[in-house]
């Protein structure tokens, strides 16, 4: 399920850069976030997180990759329930985000910041 969402993201981010058509009223359109930057920072830090675990638990179990993918599937609905979003206003705001470079640059900067945060307290 990984390379799907990977596919999914992929694809529309570069489906959405060179589709610079103008609406009816000569205007470009642009992909609304429906998911606050500071929540989607949070979701964005778990789900790295839970790929992470993932991919360790994986290599010391030799687990298929089938397994490990149906796993993180699991932790992504975990995650999408948490934070209270659908799949779908993830990947609409994911897009939205990723359309603006300089805001999306910063957002993954709050994400390794609290990444790296994590990581020290751990150590």
């Amino acid at each position: 399920m990984k390379k799907k969402y990977l596919l999914i993201v992929f694809l529309n981010i570069v489906l959405l850069s060179c589709n610079n058509t103008p609406n009816s009223d000569n205007t470009v359109a642009v992909l609304q976030a429906t998911i606050p930057k500071e929540q989607m920072i949070n979701i964005l830090a778990d789900i790295h997180l839970v790929e992470a675990r993932t991919q360790e638990v994986s290599l010391r179990r030799f687990d298929t990759t089938l397994q490990k993918m149906d796993s993180i599937d699991n932790y992504y609905k975990i995650i999408f329930t948490k934070y209270g979003v659908k799949e779908k206003d993830f990947l609409n705001s994911f897009n939205a985000y990723a359309t603006d470079q300089k805001t999306f640059d910063e957002m993954y900067d709050k994400v390794l910041e609290r990444l790296s945060r994590i990581d020290a307290r751990l150590r």
